[in-house]
């Protein structure tokens, strides 16, 4: 992410199933370290956890309507 942001322009960082591969421990100091550095993140996953202190949720259902 860091070169990317060096070598083009800020992004907008997208992670697919994020949590189903790694603890919430682990992804709560990643992303902890991202939004430190002042990465944009979007985690969209297929399934709901719990929400984590940093995290900032809208959920999306089957019929498109959000909540």
């Amino acid at each position: 992410m860091e070169l990317v942001r060096e070598f083009d322009r800020e992004k907008l960082v997208v992670f697919v199933n994020l949590r189903s591969f790694f603890p919430d421990d682990r992804v709560a100091l990643f992303l902890e370290s991202a939004l430190g550095h002042g990465f944009q993140l979007l985690l969209i996953d297929g399934r709901e956890y719990d929400k984590l202190e940093l995290e900032r949720r809208v959920t999306v259902d089957r019929d498109l309507c959000e909540f």
